[in-house]
């Protein structure tokens, strides 16, 4: 039996820049599609929570939403864009590869930034401007490409963050008059070249980072990162704890807290621990430091410390390929399921099929789309007799037909397989004439 692929909702756009670190954001994506469309920012984002079945304020707030940081809300409008434009691992377009190891909080810069020069290249190259994952984060505030400062404020009018208040916003230009973010005004020119090294050194290790994600195989691991930590302070302060929060700048409860099962350095601290270690920010987030050894040579010997931790189960490490195949394999069965029992069964969180699998997870969903169709009109075949015998009773009694008197004819167990029952009646006495 061949099963076709179903035919998006939404245009199938390619996200851009892809494993590498100007790999574009979720925001920019949407942002794109609601152009593509034609279409408000507004209205595409109403259709997506519709879609989630969420609701929207109506001062709904792109930042406080966060759509390419860490949450659930970022994952699962992800997962609903992936549905409706058939484009899977629309994940990859958020931090959230990182929701692990990586804290919330303060992760998301406060006003929306850009790169003249890439924005320029972009133009000059004949591709599409958009918006880079890094732009978001507030600890990147110089581009690495071009070394120079970040910008906020529109060339033109000077307005900032108008990506957030506007209802169409095309990636490059001023959502309020319309000038092109490729410009530079006078003041920008005159600091193009005014970059500290370590804002050069924090942007370039936030690229490492999301080259790295693109191509993550399992979710980084939380106990990874403690253990790396842990390394970090014997290897440079023989394990004291007090001496380490004196190197990185932090309270020595701090680093208690960290090594103590109790949570995780921001990623400005993840960022100091790097670049007191001499490693790069995703080889702490994702790789054990077995061979790691401090960089700079100390007179004293370190204590050879030995920690009493619980075997780590290993991270589970999914076969989309296999997945796949038995996701097509649900898609032949007589009965439909549904990707959420899909997930169920395989043990997967069902946003993550059509980010991984996007091709078979709609496939499987847009059977079961068209088994609950079928199913609602054989029932209905099946229920309306017993509500116009119902009906015909009770006309014959004299009574006017209600939900009330309905209720006390049928079997509740009927009634509550008729969705909108209220029309259901009302179609039903108009074909016995009744007003």
């Amino acid at each position: 039996m061949m099963l076709a692929n179903p035919r998006s909702t939404l245009h199938a756009l390619r996200p851009i820049g892809v494993g590498s670190a100007d790999i574009e954001s979720l925001t920019s994506y949407l942002c794109r599609l609601a152009v593509s469309h034609s279409v408000s920012l507004s209205s595409l984002a109403k259709l997506i929570a519709d879609t989630i079945q969420e609701t929207l304020r109506e001062d709904f707030d792109w930042h406080e939403r966060q759509l390419s940081g860490i949450s659930s809300t970022a994952q699962s409008w992800a997962s609903a864009i992936s549905m409706l434009t058939g484009v899977g691992a629309l994940d990859r377009l958020t931090l959230n590869t990182w929701a692990q190891v990586i804290p919330a909080k303060g992760l998301i810069a406060k006003k929306v930034q850009w790169c003249p020069d890439c924005f320029r290249d972009d133009i000059k190259d004949g591709h599409t401007p958009y918006y880079r994952l890094s732009w978001q984060i507030g600890a990147v505030t110089v581009c690495d490409k071009h070394h120079r400062p970040l910008i906020s404020a529109c060339p033109d009018c000077g307005r900032v963050n108008q990506r957030y208040k506007a209802c169409y916003v095309v990636p490059g230009w001023c959502s309020h008059c319309g000038c092109s973010l490729a410009e530079h005004d006078a003041q920008d020119l005159g600091t193009t070249n005014e970059v500290k090294p370590e804002a050069m050194w924090i942007a370039r290790q936030i690229g490492l980072l999301l080259e790295r994600q693109s191509s993550q195989q399992h979710t980084p691991c939380l106990a990874t990162v403690r253990e790396n930590i842990r390394t970090i302070v014997a290897g440079l302060d023989h394990g004291i704890g007090a001496n380490f929060a004196k190197r990185i700048g932090v309270s020595k409860s701090a680093v208690h807290y960290w090594l103590s099962d109790g949570g995780l350095p921001t990623l400005n601290h993840l960022l100091q621990i790097t670049a007191h270690a001499g490693v790069s920010l995703p080889d702490l987030l994702t790789e054990p430091l077995k061979n790691w050894t401090p960089p700079i040579a100390h007179p004293q010997i370190a204590l050879d410390l030995v920690h009493m931790n619980k075997e780590r189960e290993s991270a589970r490490v999914l076969d989309w390929e296999k997945i796949k195949a038995e996701l097509m394999a649900f898609a032949r069965l007589p009965v439909p399921i549904s990707v959420a029992e899909a997930g169920r069964r395989l043990a997967i969180d069902d946003r993550y099929l059509y980010l991984q699998a996007n091709r078979e997870a709609r496939v499987l969903g847009e059977r079961w789309k068209q088994y609950v169709v079928r199913r609602k009109h054989l029932a209905m075949l099946e229920i309306k007799p017993t509500l116009e015998s119902a009906c015909r009773e009770i006309i014959e009694e004299g009574r006017s037909i209600n939900l009330r008197e309905i209720e006390r004819k049928v079997p509740h167990e009927i009634l509550m397989r008729v969705e909108h029952l209220y029309d259901v009646l009302n179609e039903v006495k108009e074909g016995l004439g009744v007003s």
